[in-house]
């Protein structure tokens, strides 16, 4: 088993080949770009494309118009690799107008509506106390305010008593008392005051009342059911809205989405001036594959350069191996490097040993093989049964019962140290044979 060799290979191609180099390179998996961030100032007269705002900016702008539609985005429809951006934001600007002027008259629908409610809970209360609102509004030389009052300042009350003004009571609630008070026309503006220092809530009432208390009921119940329909009509234009809108909507979403993470991907490429540049990490064994992919742009050059040839220490070259099945697993003991040797199956060898040895055991077994099928992890699987290994050896559960006869007598202490010293010497020889 081994590291397959890895290269870096360069790309340069026709600036107008951009958006489909990158849409190539987001769907290959063999190819590991390297940032153009740390090749610029190895090269001169060359510069690192930025990425810009631009298809993130359209993205947030769809979503925002797709939530006041309650319309829900995925990226079921394919995306395209180009849009125009001027033309898609004319158009979420026109769809988020028609939604502007359907929430403003349903805003101001609903506000009538609360003022509506508000009188019809007033009238109900004057109709118990046989007062005819119409007439007191009527009233020539006098005016008349309807509301309610807070019932902890209803005491205060006593104190403007002698002031140029009558009320009554139409009835008390468990938090406010509803009532309505009268003054002579030049007197109204100072007993306002007066109320309003009280936080007076005052209730305007429309012009809708007429005639007595009931006949003004059944007029306000009548326009506020021709509100309720006018709101569910309003509701029903934004349904229309969003059905004849949501295939261009989920398509601006999915292109949008699509774009930007190629928008991103500009951070790889570099402007040779005349031409753009990009390179990356990729293994022999895909070279010719990849290659493959960009047959149909003309006029792109490939170079295939060692590992070496970039000297930036921070950059990691990504490291592929040839190991299959349970010894892929052990890669993450082994930790395979671009470059060295591979010694995972050193690694697979050294640690079903010491598990042997030192874990040997049906209990311990057990439960390594429980995790294993938990977890569906292949090196505990191997794990475990090289310990059902050892537990036929030792004949043990849980270190304490004997389940089978003993092959081997090694003592408990002896075969914990043992595999300790096997596991030390057997990394140090495996970690010396990477290098």
């Amino acid at each position: 088993m081994a590291v397959i060799e890895t290269k870096i290979l360069n790309l340069v191609f026709p600036k107008e080949n951009l958006t489909e180099v990158l849409d190539i390179l987001d769907h290959s998996k063999f190819y590991h770009p390297i940032p153009s961030s740390q090749l610029a100032h190895e090269l001169k007269d060359v510069h690192a494309l930025t990425p810009t705002r631009d298809y993130e900016d359209l993205q947030r702008e769809v979503v925002d118009t797709a939530k006041r539609l309650h319309l829900d985005l995925n990226t079921e429809l394919c995306a395209d690799t180009a849009i125009d951006l001027d033309a898609t934001k004319k158009y979420l600007n026109d769809i988020n107008a028609q939604i502007d002027e359907i929430d403003k008259i349903k805003e101001d629908i609903i506000h009538d509506l609360d003022e509506n409610k508000d009188v019809i809970g007033f009238l109900d209360k004057c109709t118990t106390k046989n007062i005819n609102v119409e007439d007191l509004m009527n009233a020539n030389y006098l005016t008349v305010r309807f509301g309610s009052l807070e019932n902890s300042q209803m005491d205060n009350l006593k104190y403007y008593l002698e002031r140029p003004f009558v009320y009554d009571f139409l009835k008390k609630g468990a938090k406010e008392t509803w009532l309505y008070y009268i003054a002579t026309n030049k007197d109204i503006g100072e007993i306002d005051n007066i109320f309003g220092a009280l936080n007076f809530k005052k209730i305007e009432m429309p012009k809708i009342v007429h005639g007595t208390n009931m006949d003004a009921l059944s007029a306000l119940n009548e326009q506020k059911n021709a509100m309720d329909e006018y709101v569910i009509h309003m509701d029903g234009k934004l349904d229309l809205i969003k059905d004849q809108e949501t295939l261009q909507l989920q398509k601006i979403y999915a292109t949008a989405l699509h774009l930007n993470k190629l928008e991103q991907e500009k951070e790889y490429v570099l402007d040779l001036l005349t031409k753009y540049s990009l390179s990356g990490f990729i293994t022999t064994n895909h070279i010719d594959e990849f290659k493959q992919l960009f047959r149909n742009i003309e006029d792109i050059n490939f170079t295939e350069l060692p590992c070496d040839a970039i000297t930036d220490q921070k950059l990691e070259v990504p490291t592929e191996t040839n190991n299959t099945g349970v010894l892929k697993a052990f890669e993450v003991l082994s930790q395979p490097e671009a470059g060295k040797r591979d010694v995972t199956l050193g690694y697979a060898i050294l640690y079903n040993l010491v598990f042997a040895l030192c874990f040997g055991d049906f209990g311990l077994a057990l439960v390594l093989f429980v995790l294993a099928l938990k977890k569906n992890n292949k090196m505990l699987l191997s794990l475990a049964i090289t310990s059902f290994v050892g537990a036929f050896l030792y004949g043990q559960v849980f270190y304490y019962w004997s389940f089978t006869p003993t092959l081997i007598h090694i003592h408990l202490v002896v075969r914990l140290f043992a595999g300790l010293g096997i596991l030390v010497v057997g990394k140090f020889v495996l970690d010396a044979c990477k290098r």
